[in-house]
C-alpha cells in the first residue's frame, strides 16, 4: 500500500522560496552587469560565468525546495519512507518487528539565537532563527530504529497525523504499534 502524504509547503514558505530565488538572481545581475563594465576580458569572462553559477543556484535551490514530496509504501515486512526531490529521491527502510511504537513528537524544541535581545529581538535574529527551524525540521511523527530516532510527516498536525495512522493500521494490522497515549486519544474520538 503506498500512502502519499501529499506533503506540500506552506504558501508563506512557497513565497519565501520565490524571495529566495528573487534575491539571488538580484545578486546575479547585480554581479552580471559590473562584469560587463570591466575592462579585462579576463575579468569580464570570470564574473559572467559567477553570475551565471548564481542563477543556476538560485534555480535550483527553489526547484529542489518546492517540489519536495514525501511517501509511505506499506508492505508486509518493510515500512519504506520515500522522500523525493527534483533530482534527488531517498529511500528509507524499516523492519515492522524492529520498530517502536509509533509516537506524534510534534515539532522540536527551538534553540534561541545567540544574539536574541533579552527583552525584545530588534535586529531579527531570533525571528530568523525561527524560521529556519521551521524550514528544516525533520517531522512531525516519529519511532526508534535501532538506537536512531526516525522522523516523517513533515507539517502534519496532529490531528492529520491520527487519521493516517488509522490509514496505517488498516492495511498494517498488528505490526504497527503506536505510543499508549497516542492510543488513548484514538480511543477517546471514537
Amino acid at each position: 500500500m503506498l500512502i502519499d502524504l501529499g506533503i506540500r509547503l506552506p504558501r508563506r514558505v512557497k513565497v519565501l522560496f520565490w524571495v529566495e530565488m528573487i534575491f539571488t538572481f538580484c545578486l546575479a545581475t547585480i554581479v552580471l552587469r559590473h562584469s560587463l563594465e570591466a575592462p579585462a576580458y579576463w575579468v569580464k569572462a570570470a564574473t559572467t560565468i559567477g553570475a551565471t553559477l548564481l542563477y543556476l543556484l538560485g534555480a535550483f535551490r527553489f526547484s529542489s525546495n518546492v517540489s519536495f514530496r514525501e511517501q509511505l509504501l506499506l508492505t508486509d515486512y518493510y515500512f519504506i519512507i520515500i522522500h523525493k526531490k527534483l533530482f534527488q529521491k531517498k529511500v528509507q527502510r524499516f523492519y515492522w518487528k524492529d520498530i517502536s511504537p509509533l509516537r506524534y513528537a510534534g515539532q522540536a524544541p527551538k534553540t534561541n539565537h545567540p544574539l536574541k535581545g533579552h527583552t525584545y529581538d530588534f535586529w531579527g535574529f531570533d525571528s530568523h532563527e525561527n524560521l529556519v527551524q521551521s524550514l528544516h525540521q525533520d517531522g512531525n511523527i516519529c519511532f526508534r530504529y535501532g538506537r536512531e530516532e526516525i522522523r516523517f510527516g513533515r507539517n502534519v498536525y496532529s490531528w492529520h497525523a491520527e487519521e493516517l495512522v488509522r490509514m496505517m493500521q488498516l492495511f498494517a494490522g498488528k505490526s504497527l504499534r503506536v505510543d499508549p497515549v497516542w492510543e488513548e486519544m484514538m480511543e477517546v474520538e471514537e
